[in-house]
């Protein structure tokens, strides 16, 4: 009896887990989704640039004016890392292929937004894509299971175009 019941909990117990994982992932990604759109309407209603900071070893997306003290920093959830920054930079990836470099970018009011998609993934290999599209200048995330090509993410322009059949 004590056996089964050890047993029931330890399912229970992996499956709760399991949910928690996903959880992190997705508060993540939203995260950073909430962080690139309010870099773009900051820059767009103040008529600043502003500095997005993408730094892989700090688990952290910082977004900075250029012109005033103002910023935001979002830290991803324990468990939850980068793994690959689009587009690609040489010579920025571990021996695991994760991103280790911080990483750069402006947006321009009244500019062009920059073309970043960021994979995240968590500690069970689940992973999620967000993108800020640089046609519509909006941030967004979906799930993903693929693995980004160098040579696919040079297309790529919409999070879920990715030309991938393991994008869902």
């Amino acid at each position: 009896m004590v056996a089964l019941i050890a047993v029931m909990i330890g399912i229970t117990f992996s499956a709760v887990g399991a949910g928690l994982e996903s959880l992190r992932l997705r508060e993540g990604a939203q995260d950073v989704v909430s962080a690139f759109n309010a870099a773009l309407v900051r820059s767009e209603r103040l008529q600043e640039p502003i500095q997005i900071t993408i730094s892989p070893a700090r688990r952290l997306v910082e977004t900075q004016s250029i012109v005033s003290e103002a910023g935001k920093k979002v830290e991803l959830p324990d468990g939850v890392n980068f793994l690959h920054i689009v587009p690609f930079a040489s010579g920025a990836a571990d021996s695991g292929g994760r991103e280790q470099n911080d990483r750069t970018f402006i947006v321009y009011p009244d500019g062009s937004v920059p073309r970043i998609s960021l994979e995240l993934e968590n500690r069970r290999g689940k992973r999620r894509l967000v993108s800020l599209d640089p046609i519509t200048g909006v941030a967004r995330e979906t799930d993903f299971s693929g693995t980004l090509d160098p040579k696919v993410a040079d297309s790529l322009v919409y999070a879920g175009e990715l030309g991938l059949s393991e994008a869902q």
